[in-house]
């Protein structure tokens, strides 16, 4: 599933929502655009995954971003993410996923 975020009606993010078993989701890909980076609309759109995946009876969260995304890792975390396991590194020019985050949605269900 994938949202938007908009900004006086121009896109200006995208998140993507994939269901996984066992009741998970992945949030598979979490973009805004640099010029509205820093000014909430990354968290907002986070929160309204969040939002979805428990209105779809989701119980967790996977993501795995790159760590050298700071100011996102730090937003995750900040949301209350958790730090999972690293990721084996990823070959070639770009800059791949390295580290994984999990969110719980069910109180007391920890998976990290």
């Amino acid at each position: 599933m994938e949202h938007g975020a908009l900004d006086a009606g121009r896109a200006i993010g995208v998140a993507v929502l994939k269901k996984l078993e066992n009741d998970a989701g992945m949030l598979s890909d979490l973009y805004v655009t640099p010029s509205h980076r820093g000014r909430v609309f990354g968290r907002r759109l986070l929160e309204h995954i969040v939002t979805v995946a428990r209105r779809e009876r989701l119980v967790r969260l996977h993501l795995e971003p790159p760590s050298a995304f700071a100011d996102a890792t730090r937003l995750y975390e900040g949301l209350g993410w958790k730090r999972g396991p690293d990721l084996p590194p990823v070959e070639g020019p770009m800059i791949g996923p390295d580290c994984s985050y999990i969110l719980d949605l069910v109180p007391g269900n920890s998976h990290v």
